[in-house]
């Protein structure tokens, strides 16, 4: 990883840290740089402000801060230009100060990558320590109890298969007992799996145990399906393996054959025909699988009707609203991408139901309960949608799931539950207070605690 990474052996994070200033082409004229800023600008004087605390002999990090913090740009941590840093005043006042800062400026981009190398380095060792320990401990917690996890199982059944001393009698021993082999959610099988299945199948296509009886190799699978990195599994091997195997097969005299699945009993024609249009851009389904051409879906539901309706991208508006410093802070203003996205779904919906929108295959009018809203995750946008339905008196079910302790009606409970077990919680008891178990308002809450000389359950 440290070559990979261009560094010398040796080179550390710290020992890098401090070239910063060690190689530093002001050398011990940084405080003559300092001296000029604080007589400069307004700019030179803010400038002087970050980069005065380099005049601090006694805090080494403290100095090596303050200079990159004088060189980089609070937004994105990029180098300053080096013309921007200082005025023309300054640069007049110290002649060659502009390529001085050229080259201590690309200097410090070259050491800023290797520092950032080094610390990347040192925290993946860090991480590989403590995954070689937790590993190591779990690998002995399996021996003390004599068991094997699913892994070990493939592990061990490769290598099995693989030494030349007990390959040859596995495969006697299973010669005249294996005649088929039946991958399933082939796209998700990994490779140390595929050679277990390759291993097996050596004698499917070679010698006196191909001729003996008819046997098969069958698996099926869908690289768009993978869950990439699953047990290991690389999608990429599904394409190669079957390669492999089919040229092993044809090449013994077996037959050989690649049906392509292309009919899907799921989805009506609607949704597939735009399934298809998204890839079929070679930029888009490059990243689908290894074939060179798009996928092809049909329908086995022909005739079942179906819309995909494409809105436009709601943006956020080009000036926010001042927001209120008395709204919570994952409060959603009105003018939000959320909120107007989640009001004109509530709208569609109104209006199927006020018109009693029929349902294209039984003609029957849509009902709330024939309503399904789908979000990427649970969160803002679900709770927006779920206010904007409940504001305009759709029927909803809510959200399908929840964090039980996140709800509000069972946080009220549990803070009466803590007012209960300690009444001089104050928090506990406004929260309660408030909460529609009592259903005082601000004014009345402020009316008691407000000045009061004890606790509020006193108060």
């Amino acid at each position: 990883l440290r070559e990979a990474l261009g560094l010398e052996p040796g080179e550390t994070a710290a020992g890098l840290r401090a070239a910063v200033l060690t190689e530093c082409a002001f050398g011990n004229e940084l405080a003559k740089l300092v001296a000029l800023l604080v007589g400069g600008s307004k700019a030179d004087l803010q400038a002087a402000e970050r980069l005065s605390p380099i005049l601090d002999a006694g805090d080494e990090d403290g100095r090596i801060d303050a200079y990159l913090d004088f060189w980089t740009k609070k937004t994105d941590g990029e180098l300053r230009v080096a013309g921007s840093l200082v005025t023309n005043a300054v640069k007049k006042a110290w002649p060659g100060l502009a390529e001085m800062l050229e080259d201590e400026r690309a200097r410090l981009e070259i050491l800023l990558d290797r520092i950032a190398a080094a610390e990347c380095l040192e925290s993946t060792a860090a991480m590989l320590r403590l995954a070689d320990g937790v590993i190591a401990e779990y690998s002995r917690m399996k021996t003390a109890r004599g068991v094997l996890d699913f892994e070990d199982l493939i592990v061990k059944t490769a290598g099995l298969l693989s030494r030349v001393d007990a390959s040859r009698w596995v495969h006697y021993k299973l010669d005249r007992g294996l005649d088929h082999i039946l991958v399933d959610e082939a796209q998700d099988t990994s490779p140390r799996q595929w050679q277990v299945v390759k291993t097996l199948a050596e004698e499917f296509f070679a010698g006196d145990g191909a001729s003996e009886a008819t046997r098969t190799l069958f698996a099926v699978g869908d690289e768009k399906q993978s869950i990439f990195s699953f047990q290991g599994a690389v999608p990429a091997w599904f394409t190669l393996m079957r390669n492999e195997l089919g040229k092993r097969a044809r090449t013994g005299g077996f037959g050989w054959s690649e049906p392509a699945l292309h009919l899907s009993f799921r989805s009506v024609p609607a949704v597939l025909a735009a399934v298809d249009r998204v890839f079929e851009a070679e930029a888009a389904h490059r990243g689908l699988s290894g074939e060179p051409a798009a996928p092809i879906h049909a329908a086995a539901r022909h005739g079942d009707p179906g819309r995909v309706i494409i809105w436009p991208m709601i943006e956020p508006p080009a000036r926010p609203e001042p927001e209120d410093w008395t709204t919570p802070l994952d409060h959603l203003g009105e003018k939000s991408p959320e909120v107007r996205l989640a009001e004109r779904i509530a709208r569609t919906i109104k209006g199927w139901l006020d018109r009693g929108e029929p349902i294209e295959a039984t003609g029957a009018p849509i009902r709330p309960g024939g309503i399904l809203i789908l979000t990427r995750t649970r969160g803002a946008q679900t709770d927006a949608i779920n206010r904007a339905l409940k504001t305009k008196g759709i029927p909803i079910a809510g959200a399908d799931r929840l964090t039980l302790t996140e709800h509000i009606a069972v946080m009220d409970l549990m803070a009466l539950g803590r007012v209960m077990l300690l009444p001089e919680d104050d928090l506990s008891l406004a929260a309660v207070l408030k909460s529609p178990l009592i259903g005082m308002d601000e004014d009345q809450l402020f009316a008691i605690a407000h000045g009061r000389p004890t606790t509020l359950w006193h108060a």
